[in-house]
């Protein structure tokens, strides 16, 4: 089919399909439904164009690019401009050190609020990682700021507390406070997880003592 659309354009076939894509179903043996699927594919692959190099020119490697674009497809762009940050939680083989990369390829402040909450979920899991699954408030605020490389001042006090509210009412985090003046904080995916094998386990135990 591509020899046939070259013998009837020559070398202005790209041309026509950009600009004049009706000529096509012209072509003897092309008809109106491949027509429809080659000006479909065309599109496609313009689209596909264009925010790969959007993204390469950000710093982003092909294989990366190639990810983000298949995660989010056109609305690839729009998402790595509203947040990089998202990078890390929704692609795998992406974490929050090329995310943050990229930001800054991106012009994003280094002490922005998306940056921050960021730093917070990437805090969290490199805990949990260790094996700990709650981070001790004061004790992550701290941390966070040591991986962010962030001197301690009101403005990034403010954008801490101001993250950990974001990520609790988006159910990020849990807040976990077995004292008054003692709170722990744990992704919420990892508590959710803690509290179903609990329940599982006293379950089973009940169901041992009914049997004996």
């Amino acid at each position: 089919y591509a020899q046939k659309l070259i013998d009837a354009f020559g070398v202005k076939v790209l041309e026509v399909i950009d600009t004049q894509p009706e000529r096509l179903a012209t072509v003897p043996g092309i008809g109106q439904k491949r027509s429809e699927a080659i000006i479909k594919g065309w599109i496609d692959q313009k689209e596909i164009s264009h925010i790969m190099v959007f993204l390469q020119d950000k710093g982003i490697s092909t294989t990366y690019a190639t990810k983000i674009y298949k995660k989010y497809g056109s609305k690839a762009i729009d998402v790595v401009t509203e947040n990089p940050y998202r990078l890390a939680d929704d692609i795998w083989g992406i974490g929050f050190k090329i995310a943050d990369q990229i930001a800054q390829n991106m012009g994003f402040e280094f002490n922005s609020l998306k940056r921050v909450t960021s730093g917070i979920l990437f805090s969290l899991s490199q805990n949990s990682n260790d094996g700990h699954l709650y981070y001790l408030l004061e004790d992550l605020k701290a941390k966070t700021l040591e991986l962010l490389d962030l001197t301690p001042c009101d403005d990034i006090a403010h954008k801490l507390k101001m993250g950990l509210h974001n990520l609790y009412n988006n159910e990020k985090i849990i807040l976990v406070s077995p004292k008054e003046n003692e709170h722990y904080v744990a992704l919420a995916m990892h508590y959710y997880a803690e509290k179903g094998v609990a329940n599982k386990l006293q379950f089973l135990l009940k169901q041992h003592r009914n049997t004996v």
